[in-house]
Parts: C-alpha cells; sequence; structure tokens
C-alpha cells in the first residue's frame, strides 16, 4: 500500500483551510482611527497547525541567509514519508535595512508571518479593509464640515447630525464639504 504523497495532502490542508473564517486582531491605527487590520500568527496558524496534524503532515519554519539577505522558509514534511517534503520560501529582506535591535525581531515576525499566509493562500479581506476605508473618508469628510463650520462662524455638528441631514437632502457628504465652500463666503447663512 502506497502512501499519499505531500502534495495531495497538501492540497486537501489548502481546501480545508480555505472554508476556515479567520478574523483579524491587530489594528493599525493612527489619531484614534483605524487605518487598516491585519493577521498575526496566532489569528491563523493554530488552524494550519491542526490542518497539517489531521493531514500527518508536520512543519517548521526557519530562515534562511545568503549574503544580507533573509527569507523565510516552511518545510512541510509527510509523516507517512520524511524523505517526501516540500520547502516554501518568503520573499528575500534586505538585512541591511535593519538599523535596531528591535527591527530583527519585527523582521522575523513579518517574515514568518508572510511566508505561512503565502504557503496556504491565507488571504487579505479586501472587503474589511474597503469597509474601515470608506469609514475613515467618512471621518475626515465630516471632519473637513466641521472645521469649515468652525471658520464660517457656525457652530459644529455631530456626526449623526450631518449623516441625517445629507440623506434627508439625498446628497451625499462630498457634496455638502462643496456646498458649505460655497457658503463659505458668506459667514450669515446656516446650511
Amino acid at each position: 500500500m502506497t502512501s499519499e504523497t505531500i502534495l495531495s495532502k497538501f492540497v486537501k490542508v489548502k481546501t480545508e483551510l480555505y472554508s476556515r473564517q479567520f478574523q483579524k486582531e491587530k489594528d493599525v491605527s493612527s489619531k484614534g482611527r483605524v487605518l487598516y487590520k491585519y493577521y498575526e500568527l496566532s489569528d491563523f496558524l493554530p488552524d494550519v497547525i491542526s490542518c497539517l496534524d489531521k493531514n500527518k503532515l508536520l512543519h517548521y519554519f526557519y530562515f534562511k541567509n545568503n549574503n544580507n539577505f533573509s527569507c523565510g522558509t516552511i518545510r512541510i514534511i509527510n509523516k507517512d514519508n520524511e524523505s517526501d517534503y516540500l520547502e516554501i520560501d518568503s520573499i528575500a529582506c534586505n538585512m541591511d535595512n535593519i538599523k535596531e535591535p528591535k527591527d530583527v525581531g519585527a523582521m522575523c515576525t513579518y517574515l514568518k508571518r508572510y511566508t505561512y499566509l503565502t504557503a496556504f493562500d491565507i488571504t487579505e479581506d479586501c472587503k474589511m479593509e474597503e469597509t474601515i476605508a470608506k469609514k475613515n473618508i467618512e471621518d475626515d469628510l465630516i471632519e473637513s464640515i466641521n472645521n469649515k463650520l468652525i471658520c464660517a462662524g457656525q457652530p459644529p455638528k455631530s456626526k449623526e447630525e450631518i449623516n441625517i441631514f445629507v440623506k434627508t437632502k439625498g446628497k451625499s457628504l462630498k457634496w455638502l464639504l462643496a456646498n458649505i465652500n460655497e457658503k463659505y463666503k458668506d459667514k450669515h447663512r446656516n446650511f
């Protein structure tokens, strides 16, 4: 009886991972707003390890160094035939860019995370990023609207008040900002 090959087992693992819903837990924020989210290793690695184990695959991660470049490598080994393995490398990073000791750890984590994401085809959720970007654009427009109102000698409005106003007018926040810019010339008009 022949054992299943590493590639057929690996395809099963990737297929199983496709059906999983991974949640990004790490936020990158600026000025109190989430700019984007990304996967930390803990968001997906337990599932990867579980799927590998279920399919009788071992794995380990290590770094390959060549001159001033390093890349992350995952070796996946067939438990049924340990001479049957595959290796997946990340892109190479130039280690000359490392200036501070703390940056070594950051680079190592980055390489490990993206090697796993690439190897197992775990993709970023573009819809989530789109929602965050849309919210940030809305927040920026509301901030601009309020700044213009203040410059025109008017009290700022809450986000809710602004959204209700544009909804009742059937218009957009961009329309309101343009309208306020036009009315800015006449400081006595209210919107």
